[in-house]
């Protein structure tokens, strides 16, 4: 009795590690011979797998800055002498320019692939990324019109000053918030093949579709003594002086994107990889300006009274093509395991894109409309605008994993 026993644990500890995933293939798919690593070879052992199902994910971990360029959100402005015989003395003038500067926010990618004969891949991959920061300027408050010889103001270029009090263009403090959501969706077919026994290329083209939504808000806070007109004789009032312009833009564009993939080997395992695509997108600009301007004056006998209170708005909807440029560098470790039945990867690298012309934003400028025997009234109106073209980078530390089964 105790040899049958034994011979059947024998038995079944034999069906057990028969059937472990690290066992021989099923008599149903028999491996193939590789074959030798040449200028010949066109299908790399990168996709020589046996007995799997074709297909790989992957999950990117990313860890990014984003920017965008010539979005500087205000100035500070000193007071210097400019003539000792003219009339004013003083002219207060830029001195600095204030940036947002950079901030990093995690992101994520994930994919998936299917690997075809031939060393034909096609692969579908999604990635989002949020960036938000904010920054603020401010100077030791000059309540006076202009800041005195040596002191300073803050200029918001953001500003439209048609809505502003005559003179009244300098600011105590001055914040700003940037937030961009950014959504991406591509679709690839590429092919990968050996070009020397250390070397292959992916060359690889598809379709792309983007859309993103950025808010830049400026807000700016004055407190300045002036009178309702010049040289009147009339004593000062003080302004209180609150402004917000928000500028919201929501983008979208749908086109074609192109690229290469080369990869060295060092040894079997680690090899350095290499992205360099290009992108053309075409898609629809909404842009959207929302301004809520506020002031309360306070006269030399202190009664306060509101003296501005205006919420305008505007928008600008057009349609365009926008090119992207998308480079990448990194290492990459890569192991098999179950008779090359699973491949695994793990990439450190580091990516920049960058979205050409990317945000559209107006500046408007202003003129005086002084008193006449006609009309009898002063008035303020928006005379010309100017367009501000933004380029968007993001880049940064990119983890990735890969999966093939």
């Amino acid at each position: 009795m105790k040899p049958t026993l034994t011979l059947l644990a024998l038995a079944s500890s034999t069906a057990l590690l028969g059937d472990s995933c690290c066992s021989p293939c099923e008599p149903c798919c028999v491996p193939q011979p590789r074959p030798p690593v040449c200028c010949e070879c066109y299908v790399p052992s990168y996709d020589d797998m046996q007995c799997d199902w074709d297909l790989f994910l992957t999950v990117d971990f990313l860890y990014w800055y984003a920017d965008e360029t010539d979005l500087s959100y205000s100035a500070v402005a000193q007071t210097i002498s400019r003539s000792a015989v003219t009339t004013p003395a003083t002219a207060t003038t830029a001195s600095s320019y204030k940036h947002l500067g950079s901030k990093w926010d995690p992101g994520v990618r994930v994919g998936l692939g299917w690997r075809m004969d031939g060393g034909w891949d096609l692969y579908a991959n999604w990635t989002y990324y949020r960036n938000h920061k904010k920054n603020s300027t401010s100077v030791t408050s000059f309540n006076t019109q202009f800041p005195a010889l040596g002191a300073s103001g803050i200029i918001n270029p953001w500003i439209d000053t048609s809505l502003m009090n005559l003179y009244t263009t300098l600011f105590n403090e001055v914040s700003a918030k940037w937030t961009m959501v950014f959504n991406q969706v591509d679709l690839e077919l590429g092919r990968r093949y050996w070009l020397s026994k250390c070397f292959t290329l992916r060359p690889y083209t598809g379709l792309r579709g983007a859309w993103t939504h950025t808010t830049f808000k400026v807000n700016g806070e004055a407190d300045q003594l002036m009178t309702t007109a010049a040289m009147t004789g009339v004593p000062m009032n003080d302004y209180l002086i609150d402004t917000s312009d928000q500028f919201r833009n929501r983008n979208w564009g749908v086109g074609m994107i192109g690229g290469l993939q080369p990869t060295f080997y060092f040894t079997d395992e680690f090899s350095l990889y290499g992205n360099a695509e290009v992108a053309v997108l075409w898609g629809q600009f909404n842009n959207r300006i929302k301004r809520h301007y506020t002031s309360t004056s306070t006269t030399a006998a202190g009664v306060a009274s509101a003296d501005i209170n205006a919420t305008p708005s505007s928008r600008d909807n057009f349609s365009g093509i926008q090119p992207v440029v998308d480079v990448g560098i990194g290492l990459r470790w890569e192991t098999c395991w179950c008779d090359d039945r699973y491949r695994f990867n793990l990439d450190a690298g580091w990516e920049h894109h960058v979205f050409l012309d990317y945000n559209y934003r107006v500046k408007l400028h202003d003129v005086d409309i002084e008193p006449t025997a006609l009309a009898g009234t002063a008035g303020r109106a928006s005379s010309s605008y100017s367009e501000e073209h933004n380029n968007l980078g993001m880049g940064g530390f990119i983890l990735r994993a890969r999966f093939d089964f």
